[in-house]
């Protein structure tokens, strides 16, 4: 398909692009960069403020189309609106360590603005969001919490292990800290290989410029990159290619990450993983000839990878300059001191396909991209012909680099939310949990968080809804009950089931056999009884149990053919 084939196309470019803004080049202008890059990963504490914003880029038709969509109430305007650009802002960034830190930020979705701030220390992180009636903790200490992690990361607790406790217990602290000491040293073993075979772009430029970051005028030295699509291709070949001749040097990198494992063998035992003596992880492999081979063979990938490349600009050389245009480009501008820490950094990401040969190459294949006019046709992965490109900016400053810092310690405040509360709560009751006047609050109702939408399969459905004799549409109070989060309670002795529904403060109560129902204590008659259904519990008609739970009750065709029962209410 056209248009799949496109959105693989716009993913891989995105990833490439984004990778390059890493890139690095050999000493140049007298400043070692590569130097500089090495040394950014090896921060660990700091004082700053970075950004990350993302902007999608509409061509005049779309803005249009989408103006006349928002001014329709259409929500597919309102949901591309929304997103279309985004604004991460991180300031008062204080971090002592990687498990040590304080900052504030703001959260912008177009004109939408979240403010926010958090609060790292070991185990503790505290979650403040403007306008939310309470903070959200994070402990990783709560149980809850622990067997999240574990299901997750073998590191948090191992079966296996006879040193490792129970379920839901951390790892032993001193084999956490130890762990996070290799994966420093693994990454900077790695990071070696990799920085060091980056080619100068075309373009480098290395100046001295004066600076201000965090308030501070520095002098600095500035290095300035621009490539354009078709000079970031020839710069992808490049790097290739210099991998490709490092053979000696990816070597080197395997060995050192594999004598780092031999020599934290310990770490892996009270891991619940052994490691033997002459035996190396992740490589698995038990001597320097083996290790040789395998940087062999990573060779040959990429090798394979150079290749291909080769085969897309003869074969498929419209592809290539499709996407790897003149109109795409990235700009990196770094700035650093006489220690190579990089003090301030900003970049810009364009990618900006040529639409016009992505059009769809038969009339047939129009219809897959576009069949009505204007937005009903934009379901946010739609006619991407019509978009103009997406734009990145990232920026950074930072001050007091590897320096002694002091973050704002978290409070485990006693109205803290946490991790297991929120796990059982209901969308309306996250909606609740902020000022109806506060940001948060109204993007989450132009997100439906506040909407219950329950769809019950006639077919396959565990309790599937009933259509009676009588026309009358009955379903299972008690799965009804539990995808709506409405407390049941039944008593034995009178047949009768009692639902207390905290969302809408309702209570309601109904007799097995009787049409007679109790809203709020208000008799009222149902349209039929309520009903025992062998191995699935009562049924009663589901247009009267949604009226009385404030909510209504249609049939809806889903998959094309298929008829599915829909149970909706909206919540405040």
């Amino acid at each position: 398909m056209r248009s799949g084939m496109f959105r693989i196309k716009w993913l891989a470019l995105t990833l490439v692009l984004v990778m390059a803004v890493t890139a690095g080049c050999q000493a140049v202008g007298g400043l070692d960069l590569n130097g500089a890059l090495k040394r950014s990963i090896k921060v660990e504490s700091m004082e700053g403020k970075q950004s990350l914003e993302f902007e999608l880029m509409l061509s005049d038709e779309q803005e249009k189309e989408l103006a006349a969509g928002l001014k329709d109430g259409d929500g597919t305007a309102q949901w591309i609106d929304l997103f279309r650009q985004i604004k991460l802002d991180l300031t008062d960034i204080k971090m002592k360590d990687a498990r040590t830190v304080s900052l504030k930020g703001t959260l912008a979705l177009g004109d939408v603005k979240i403010g926010f701030g958090v609060r790292m220390a070991g185990a503790l992180t505290v979650v403040e969001l403007e306008g939310a009636k309470r903070p959200i903790v994070l402990d990783l200490e709560e149980a809850a919490f622990r067997n999240l992690l574990a299901a997750g990361n073998p590191f948090a607790y191992n079966p296996l292990s006879p040193d490792s406790g129970e379920a839901g217990e951390p790892a032993d602290p001193e084999a956490q800290a130890k762990l996070t000491e290799m994966a420093k040293t693994i990454m900077d073993q790695v990071a070696g290989f990799a920085v060091d075979n980056l080619p100068n772009p075309n373009g480098l430029q290395v100046l001295p410029a004066i600076e201000r970051v965090n308030g501070e005028q520095l002098t600095l030295m500035h290095v300035a990159m621009r490539m354009n699509g078709v000079e970031l291709w020839q710069w992808i070949k490049a790097y290739l290619d210099a991998l490709i001749a490092d053979r000696e040097g990816l070597t080197e990198a395997l060995l050192a990450v594999n004598e780092t494992m031999l020599a934290n063998k310990d770490i892996f035992a009270s891991l619940g993983i052994p490691l033997e003596e002459e035996e190396a992880l992740p490589i698995g492999l038990t001597d320097e000839e083996e290790i040789k081979k395998a940087a062999g063979d990573l060779v040959e990938k990429l090798q394979e990878m150079r290749a291909e490349m080769d085969t897309a600009e003869k074969e498929d050389a419209d592809t290539i300059g499709e996407i790897f245009n003149k109109d795409s480009y990235l700009k990196v501008d770094l700035y650093a001191d006489s220690k190579l820490d990089i003090r301030k950094s900003a970049a810009e990401l364009v990618v900006n396909p040529d639409m016009a040969s992505l059009e769809p190459e038969s009339e047939g294949a129009g219809e897959q991209w576009d069949e009505s006019p204007g937005l009903s046709g934009f379901d946010l992965l739609g006619p991407l012909q019509s978009i103009e490109g997406i734009r990145l900016r990232i920026a950074s400053e930072q001050s007091n680099v590897n320096g002694s810092v002091t973050p704002d310690a978290p409070v485990k405040a006693p109205n803290g939310l946490s991790i297991n509360e929120m796990s059982t709560m209901q969308g309306y009751e996250t909606l609740r949990l902020f000022d109806r006047s506060s940001a948060m609050y109204g993007l989450l109702k132009k997100l439906e968080i506040g909407k219950q939408v329950v769809y019950l399969d006639p077919v396959y459905g565990d309790y599937p809804p009933v259509v009676t004799p009588e026309g009358v549409t009955i379903v299972s109070l008690r799965d009804t009950a539990d995808k709506l989060g409405i407390r049941l309670d039944y008593d034995a002795s009178t047949r009768s089931v009692r639902l207390r529904d905290k969302g809408k403060d309702v209570a309601i109560t109904v007799m097995q056999g009787s049409k007679k129902a109790f809203v709020n204590g208000r008799a009222v008659q149902w349209s039929y009884p309520a009903t025992a259904m062998p191995q699935s519990g009562m049924y009663v008609p589901a247009r009267d149990l949604m009226k009385a739970l404030g909510g209504t009750v249609r049939w809806e065709t889903v998959f094309d053919e298929e008829q599915a029962l829909v149970l909706e209410r909206e919540m405040e």
